[in-house]
Order: structure tokens, then C-alpha cells, then sequence
């Protein structure tokens, strides 16, 4: 709608919270798939189990690069004639088909970043919103309700061969500032890069074991350290244990993954490049 702006039609999915990851159910040529809400991942992906189950055909030769916390792997492009998501029928997607995932894939970017995405992970709950909102407009939005500093990182919609994109906000870390991005998918918690962690200081070695994060099939330990204090947006966190990654694949030093969703609901507005958050006091999710 061009120089219009508000919002339109919803689509409301049900989250199923499975290890952490939220998992949203899909409908390809009649069967129900499974796939995790990413809010960290550019591309929509199968793995080969379950494009098989879907009769999603693999295209030869038509290879492409996706990006995961161990690094970077080689994917197959598949076209899906129509995929049903909540209320909504989307037609003619290009996805990426991959060895191995969480649940049956992941939900990613190139479809989410279309829309208004309300994500209420404390109520189980993510709402698409088709439309845009207006520039002096809020999301209806329960609790206080704080906008975050966002820029968009990636290429510009709509332009040609454009990819997704990441919204970033800023962040400081013992005061040293960096951005990251807030991801649905990230499982496993909020991870920092180690040269970022080295830069901001660690407070002191955590008593606490690695974590072991499942990454598309490959396993990677992410040591657990501490630091003095966290802000987001307005919001400072006090002694905070992360995650801390060696060589990181992503393209910022700092996400924001499960610990942060579980308590507070996240609007992004892809379509304004804008992005509200709510603490959520005592969420219902575990």
C-alpha cells in the first residue's frame, strides 16, 4: 500500500515450546510440519527427513550458503506451491533444504521480516500482522511498553536480489557498547562473541558447566561467564551469565536469544523497522 499505513489481517500460531525452541505448525501439500520461530535465520529450511515426508523435491545444482552457530553449510533450494501458516495461505516459496534442524526446520527471515510479528513467548503465542504501522503509532501492547534504538542490518527492501535483513538495537556490556540482534532461535540463551566478552571484561569464571547447543546437526560448546551488568534499551540486567562462542558465524557480537524472550513480549516491525518490548513479570512458559 503504497504511502499507506496501519494494520490489516492477523495470522495467530500457537507456540510449543520443545528445548527451549518455540515451534510453530505449518501446513505443506496437507501435512502438518513443525518448524522453529527464527528470528536469527535469513532463510526458511526443511531438513531432509521432512522434506521427504512433504514431497519437497531438492533442485540440483541450485546450492545455497546458510549461516549457523558452528559456521557456515551448503543447502538445496525447493519451491513450495503453498504452505499454510495460522489463517493464512502463502503461495510459491523458495526454501532451503538442509541435513539436519531443529524439529522439521525453521521458520526464517525471508517469510517473517514480511510482516508485523508479535511474539508473546510467556503466553505461547506469536500474531502476524499483515500492514505497517503508522510512524506515531504503538503496538497494543500490555504492561509498560518500551521502544528499542533499531537500524536495519542487510540489504534494502525491495531492492533487487535484496536479502533479509536483521534489526539491531544497541546494547552495552560493563559499558562497552556493541549491537545485537534478538533471536527467537537461539535457543540455548543469549551468547556473546569472545572477542566482544574480552573487550567488555568478564567479571570472573562461572562454577557453570558448558552448554552443549544443537546447531542444524552439529554440536557446539559454548562456555558460561559472567559480567557485571547488561543494558538493553533502559533495561540494565545485573550480574548476567552468557554464553560465550569462540568464532562465532553470526553477523553481530551479540544475541539476544530464549533467557531474554521468556520474560519479556517482543513486537518487531519489520515493515517500519521498529521494534517494542514488555517485561513480562511472571511468564507461563518454562
Amino acid at each position: 500500500m503504497t504511502g499507506q499505513c496501519g494494520l490489516g489481517e492477523t495470522a495467530t500460531l500457537p507456540i510449543i515450546l520443545h528445548n527451549q525452541s518455540a515451534l510453530v505448525r505449518v501446513t505443506v501439500n496437507d501435512r502438518a510440519a513443525y518448524l522453529a520461530l527464527d528470528t536469527g535465520a535469513t532463510t526458511t529450511t526443511f531438513n531432509r527427513d521432512a522434506a521427504a515426508v512433504l514431497g519437497l523435491q531438492p533442485m540440483a545444482g541450485a546450492g545455497i550458503e546458510y549461516m549457523a552457530l558452528h559456521g557456515t553449510g551448503q543447502a538445496s533450494r525447493a519451491t513450495i506451491d503453498a504452505m499454510r501458516l495460522g489463517a493464512w495461505t502463502l503461495t510459491d516459496l523458495a526454501v532451503a533444504v538442509v541435513a539436519e534442524s531443529v524439529a522439521d526446520g525453521v521458520l526464517g527471515l525471508d517469510i517473517l521480516s514480511r510482516y508485523d510479528v508479535d511474539v508473546n513467548l510467556p503466553q505461547l503465542e506469536v500474531v502476524l500482522h499483515r500492514g505497517s504501522l503508522c510512524p506515531a503509532e504503538t503496538p497494543d501492547m500490555a504492561g509498560e511498553r518500551l521502544e528499542l534504538p533499531t537500524r536495519r542490518l542487510g540489504q534494502r527492501k525491495g531492492a533487487a536480489g535484496a536479502r533479509p535483513f536483521y534489526l539491531v538495537v544497541p546494547v552495552s556490556l560493563n559499558g562497552a557498547a556493541s549491537i545485537a540482534i534478538l533471536d527467537t532461535g537461539a535457543a540455548a540463551g543469549s551468547l556473546v562473541s569472545a572477542a566482544f566478552a574480552a573487550k567488555a571484561g568478564v567479571q570472573g569464571a562461572s562454577d557453570q558447566p558448558a552448554v552443549q547447543a544443537n546447531s542444524f546437526g552439529s554440536i557446539v560448546s559454548l562456555a558460561q561467564r559472567r559480567f557485571a551488568a547488561l543494558m538493553v534499551g533502559r533495561e540494565r540486567f545485573e550480574n548476567v551469565l552468557l554464553l560465550v562462542s569462540e568464532d562465532p558465524a553470526w553477523p553481530v557480537p551479540f544475541v539476544l536469544g530464549y533467557d531474554y524472550f521468556i520474560h519479556h513480549r517482543v513486537w518487531f516491525s519489520f515493515t517500519s523497522d521498529r521494534i517494542f518490548v514488555s517485561k513480562v513479570p511472571s511468564p507461563v512458559a518454562r
